[in-house]
């Protein structure tokens, strides 16, 4: 029996917890969340995760400044792959996001389509 994909998503609104959990659940994926940044590293270092879904903005550790953590104070998750989230329409959101360390970026709101062909493209390539 295959292991479904683990996910840690990364989001401090409720509302959009509630989305993409309602997502992971259709799909068989298993989801952890984190408020903030400094919540998402304790997780990762408890728990084995495929995959992080990481909002730009939250309170206390950003998404920014938790992939860049991730990335370079944390060794063991070079290669996890990293989408980053946000509401923000300016393309350098999605630039600073890539040079941050995230593999990929979607502003929201997204169709579910979108980030599953995301999903898909990074863990399968």
């Amino acid at each position: 029996m295959d292991v479904p994909l683990q996910i840690l998503l990364v989001e401090d609104n409720r509302f959009f917890q509630q989305l993409i959990s309602d997502f992971a659940e259709s799909h068989g994926f298993g989801l952890q969340v984190a408020e903030n940044g400094k919540i998402a590293i304790e997780k990762l270092q408890q728990q084995n995760f495929n995959l992080i879904l990481m909002d730009v903005e939250m309170p206390e550790m950003d998404g920014y400044e938790a992939t860049d953590f991730i990335r370079n104070q944390m060794p063991e998750f070079q290669d996890i792959p990293i989408i980053m989230i946000t509401s923000h329409e300016h393309p350098q959101h999605a630039t600073k996001s890539l040079l941050t360390g995230a593999n990929s970026y979607l502003k929201k709101p997204f169709r579910e389509d979108d980030l599953l062909k995301e999903i898909q493209t990074l863990m399968i390539g």
